[in-house]
């Protein structure tokens, strides 16, 4: 499924899954995967989320990880550091403080004053589909026509709904 990925680089999506009772060696395999990779003259870039039984209760709490992880942000860091650093850098990749906004605010930003965000507060469903878009638009931003961009879901157990649902869509 890499190679024909990396041989391919039609923009599609190539999903391998792997399917295995507790303790075979499922996250032993993707890291050999990694690896591997790593190694192969196509190159990748690699992004990791891991479902936790702490983060199953949080909407969305799984992709809130993958992509804060990807900005060297933490769950210790003051809510208004964290914001003005969500904004600074969504922003390049997004190309507008807005939807950056609204992604983050999707993801447990509070960003109800933000001008992007204050007009749609009260929709659930616009911000969730508008910061669907915006997700997928920042995860082909980070590999545009470069390396594809690999995803490693481990502990999909424990991945909270909202995130399977985007991860699904």
């Amino acid at each position: 499924a890499y190679r024909h990925l990396c041989d391919n680089r039609s923009g599609g999506l190539t999903t391998v899954l792997l399917v295995a009772d507790a303790g075979v060696g499922k996250t032993r395999l993707a890291s050999e995967f990694s690896a591997w990779t790593a190694i192969q003259p196509h190159g990748y870039r690699l992004l990791l989320a891991r479902g936790s039984e702490r983060r199953m209760g949080l909407p969305y709490g799984t992709l809130h990880d993958l992509l804060t992880s990807q900005l060297s942000m933490l769950d210790s860091d003051p809510p208004p550091q964290a914001r003005a650093q969500w904004l600074a850098a969504m922003t390049g990749l997004l190309g507008s403080g807005a939807n950056a906004a609204v992604l983050g605010h999707l993801l447990g930003l509070d960003f109800s004053d933000h001008e992007g965000v204050s007009g749609i507060v009260g929709d659930a469903r616009q911000i969730r589909d508008l910061g669907y878009h915006y997700a997928v638009e920042a995860l082909r931003t980070m590999a545009p026509n470069g390396p594809p961009l690999v995803l490693i879901l481990d502990d999909l157990h424990w991945v909270d709904d909202g995130s399977l649902d985007f991860f699904g869509h």
